[in-house]
């Protein structure tokens, strides 16, 4: 994990966040908001997607005040997992720091968000039109 000053490494959250891409466009592909196509391919609406979708889910899973981002855990040769780690103000790396600031300010609303409204927001991220009607003015 190598941190400095309990600042977790660059690399470790670049790690983190590939681990949680994966796992948010299987959850996506899941609950069909992605095709097979678009995951098989290097689209670039899908460089917009996967990450936009990996920050929705990490909103839905934070439970923290300020949010946090809760990190996936590593899987060490040494032992099953690693202890929860969550990315927060104190030791986000300075490079990630604007998007953690944006990120926690929408994890409100984006909780707030009846689940209906919640999954017309991961369709919308993934190019899919809400299924309520009227939309919602916060999903827009």
């Amino acid at each position: 994990m190598n941190q400095t000053n309990n600042v977790l490494s660059e690399q470790y959250v670049q790690d983190s966040f590939h681990r949680y891409l994966k796992s948010s466009l299987t959850q996506a592909k899941v609950e069909k908001l992605l095709d097979v196509g678009i995951l098989s391919s290097a689209e670039s609406d899908l460089m917009i997607t996967g990450p936009s979708l990996c920050l929705y889910f990490a909103a839905l899973r934070c439970t923290t005040n300020p949010p946090s981002v809760p990190l996936p855990r590593l899987t060490t040769a040494k032992s099953s997992s690693s202890p929860p780690v969550d990315l927060s103000f104190e030791n986000c790396p300075p490079p990630f720091i604007g998007i953690l600031h944006v990120w926690a300010h929408t994890v409100p609303t984006i909780q707030n968000l009846v689940p209906e409204h919640q999954h017309d927001l991961a369709r919308v991220i993934c190019g899919l039109d809400p299924l309520s009607s009227p939309i919602q003015p916060a999903i827009r």
